[in-house]
């Protein structure tokens, strides 16, 4: 409940920063800044690439709530191939995690499930449907990314159905995210030069 609570305040915060930011600059300064933030970041796609790729997969090692943020945010700027970069950098991570699962961690995991009843009983149910149990955890958008991996390890996923179950689903939410955020752009831009 705690950590819930955290991550609504969190999206609250930021809605806040972003519609002061809105009000002190006014809608058509964003939209100036943001297509020449593109350009700029448009003109440079391998660095940009890079950046996005290390920065998810780092975000990807935690547990922290930035995820979706941070492609829609890239979906923005980058287009929507940023979404199949996020991907990437989830699998990367996600394999470290896999591997370097501890009993304790694991056993983190299993309380997580026991807090959670309907979910525990959905997956105990397709364990030994390593790839369909992965793909379920990974499309679940309560479930982190770093917390599927150790949830998989320590219901003895093997490894194999672990990746097939990543790469079968693990792209939908980053793609999915960076097209509306590339859609949200582009709206943004034209509605700005009909403004005007």
């Amino acid at each position: 409940m705690a950590r819930t609570l955290r991550s609504v305040a969190l999206v609250v915060f930021v809605s806040f920063i972003l519609a002061l930011l809105v009000f002190i600059t006014g809608p058509e300064n964003i939209v100036d800044r943001l297509t020449a933030m593109q350009a700029s970041i448009r003109a440079h796609p391998f660095e940009s690439a890079l950046i996005l790729f290390v920065w998810c997969t780092v975000l990807f090692l935690t547990v922290l709530p930035l995820g979706s943020a941070t492609i829609l945010i890239a979906g923005a700027l980058l287009g929507t191939w940023a979404g199949w970069v996020q991907f990437v950098a989830q699998l990367v991570a996600s394999l470290i995690i896999y591997e370097a699962a501890t009993p304790s961690r694991e056993q983190d995991a299993i309380q997580y499930l026991d807090a959670r009843p309907r979910l525990k009983t959905a997956i105990l149910r397709l364990q030994h449907h390593g790839i369909v149990a992965t793909s379920f955890l990974r499309i679940l958008p309560v479930v982190p990314s770093a917390l599927c991996s150790i949830l998989c390890k320590a219901l003895d996923i093997h490894r194999s159905k672990f990746i097939a179950g990543t790469v079968a689903v693990g792209w939908i939410r980053p793609v999915l995210f960076a097209s509306i955020g590339s859609a949200a752009s582009l709206a943004a831009i034209k509605g700005h030069i009909s403004f005007l």
